[in-house]
């Protein structure tokens, strides 16, 4: 009995209800600034767009759907896709019919993605994408009583979509060589290079359009050039070689100082690092001091060289003897080189008292006296520790009113003749105290 009364019951309310279904039109607005929007790979993105129904007012409560697809520029100028629309998030709009999400441009995060970067031309801000905004549609029901009784008008809302630009650029990077790189001649030196993106990659969640800090940039290649020619730029000719970014971002090149290719000295810029870029990161360069450590000095070839020659044998005239150490390869030790102990002698003059080495050019000095006789001095180099020595030998001119073939060395005392010679001064003096009296 129950069931029979129900069932007529409920038949009888909804047969006083009259339905009436109206169409309405819908659109999508992005409200993001400009034509289009540019970002860089590894940053994200806040995306928003608004709901509108035919009338403009906003369309609240409402789902919108959005996607991201790599595309191309047509001859017409319009886009065409070339891969999958992916949707990326979805939203409700608000009060106001606005949804807003955020794309974060970086790979790994939406499945099927992968995002592709270029560097901006002056045609084109990047690698062409597009964010498409979609409202798939709704129905609104809304009840109004009149005098036939209740009454439901379902609004059926069209679906709707629109389309944004966006060009995605490659991200900074940064690429530094460890310091002190130095090297003596005929060893080897590891050279270190660590390449980071500075900002790193955005998160997934949070508001942030950057990262937290620097990311190591892994299995990226990197190049070491070395300045052969001293001009401050890498030419291809320098290469020494390449190597891939490890999990740490680092990038390792053993350089061999040969002597055949390489000379000692500071080289401010001496060494060069190189990331050429690719897809999603710019390219990158630094530059390092080098320095080459001239080898142990080999005695035999030490350069020496005299102020005054030739020297006259005066027993005045004092010349400076410069000392210039050189290795076995023939590079000459300069200030940087470590402090030896030089030791020179002569086979004529006086030397001075002990040799000194100029702070500033690393160069051994040593005094020299000539003596009152000779035709030639006979210096001689030798490096105390090591085996071998260098001469120099320095021609000697008489002094001035010397019989060249006589000694300059005072004759020996005669007895007679020098006697005669005091008494006759003797009396020569007497005679003229005479006179003035």
């Amino acid at each position: 009995m129950i069931r029979n009364f129900i069932f007529p019951f409920f038949f009888s309310v909804l047969m006083s209800f009259s339905l009436s279904l109206k169409a309405a039109e819908t659109s999508v607005v992005f409200t993001m600034d400009g034509d289009e929007v540019a970002s860089d790979y590894s940053s994200a993105i806040l995306v928003s767009a608004r709901a509108l129904k035919d009338n403009g007012d906003p369309l609240t409560n409402a789902r919108l759907y959005f996607y991201v697809t790599p595309v191309q520029e047509d001859s017409d100028g319009g886009m065409s896709p070339t891969g999958e629309l992916v949707e990326i998030d979805n939203a409700l709009t608000d009060s106001t019919g606005t949804a807003t999400t955020r794309l974060v441009l970086v790979n790994g995060i939406y499945e099927g993605l992968e995002f592709v970067a270029s560097n901006p031309t002056a045609t084109q801000s990047g690698e062409p994408y597009q964010i498409v905004a979609k409202f798939q549609g709704d129905v609104d029901n809304e009840m109004i009583y009149t005098d036939a009784g209740p009454q439901v008008i379902s609004t059926v809302y069209a679906p709707s979509e629109n389309s944004f630009p966006l060009y995605l650029s490659t991200e900074m990077t940064r690429i530094e060589i460890a310091a002190g790189n130095r090297v003596a001649l005929g060893e080897s030196l590891q050279l270190i290079a660590t390449l980071t993106d500075p900002n790193g990659d955005a998160s997934e969640s949070g508001q942030q359009t950057d990262g937290p800090g620097p990311k190591e940039l892994v299995n990226k290649k990197v190049s070491f050039y070395y300045d052969s020619n001293g001009d401050g730029q890498a030419q291809v000719g320098e290469r020494l070689g390449s190597n891939q970014t490890n999990n740490a971002g680092q990038a390792t090149w053993d350089f061999e100082a040969d002597p055949e290719f390489v000379k000692a000295g500071n080289f401010t810029q001496g060494l060069h690092v190189q990331f050429g870029g690719d897809d999603k990161y710019k390219l990158a360069a630094s530059i390092a001091e080098l320095v080459i450590e001239a080898g142990e000095p080999d005695p035999n070839l030490t350069l020496m060289s005299s102020d005054i020659t030739p020297m006259v044998a005066d027993g005045r005239s004092e010349a400076v003897i410069s000392i210039t150490l050189v290795d076995r390869f023939n590079n000459p030790l300069g200030v940087d080189a470590p402090d030896y102990t030089v030791e020179v002698s002569a086979t004529l003059g006086t030397l001075g008292n002990a040799v000194e080495r100029d702070p500033v050019s690393g160069l051994y000095t040593q005094t020299l006296l000539a003596p009152l006789e000779g035709e030639e001095i006979v210096v001689t180099a030798e490096v105390v520790g090591f085996a071998g020595q260098t001469t120099l030998t320095i021609p000697l001119l008489p002094a001035e009113g010397c019989n060249c073939s006589q000694s300059q060395t005072p004759a020996p005392w005669n007895a007679s003749g020098g006697l005669f010679a005091l008494v006759m001064l003797f009396g020569i003096s007497l005679r003229n105290k005479k006179r003035r009296k």
